[in-house]
């Protein structure tokens, strides 16, 4: 009868290995703190020269002391971008602005006061909504006060 072969499985990793998958990791944790670094984003915002451009008073500023408040509302603007970064219909906050202005003359405002910006930024390429689709959608929200001067 032969002799039975004796197999040793050694689970140790030689050092030269051991310091390249350390370096595969340390790249791999770089490389994935470095992309969500890059998909933190924090906007602020001077709208002045923006709302000048209206044909009507818009201002980030209280309600004027010889105005009466005569509504609160908001305006959103939505977009679509493909993988998350392709504008097939780009939010605009130029027309929310015009949507909103539009808004204030209907129900009879002299101007809007107390504005601002809330600008929901497409997610990443991998979100997914609420229903397990791409969430692909950006949306740009413009509140404010529309206003008349009292009589």
């Amino acid at each position: 009868m032969g002799r039975a072969r004796e197999t040793r499985c050694s689970c140790a990793v030689p050092p030269a290995d051991q310091s390249r998958m350390q370096f595969r990791m340390l790249g791999l944790l770089l490389a994935s703190t470095t992309a969500l670094a890059a998909c933190t984003t924090a906007l602020d915002s001077d709208l002045r020269e923006l709302l000048a451009q209206q044909n009507f008073p818009v201002t980030q500023d209280a309600t004027p002391a010889d105005a009466d408040s005569i509504g609160m509302f908001s305006v959103t603007n939505t977009g679509f971008y493909l993988f998350s970064f392709i504008p097939m219909v780009p939010t605009s906050l130029q027309e929310a602005l015009e949507a909103m202005v539009h808004r204030g003359r209907e129900i009879g405002g002299e101007g809007i006061s107390n504005v601002t910006v809330h600008h929901e930024l497409t997610r990443s390429f991998v979100s997914l909504s609420l229903v397990f689709l791409p969430d692909w959608f950006d949306s740009v929200t413009v509140t404010g006060t529309a206003w008349r001067h009292k009589r």
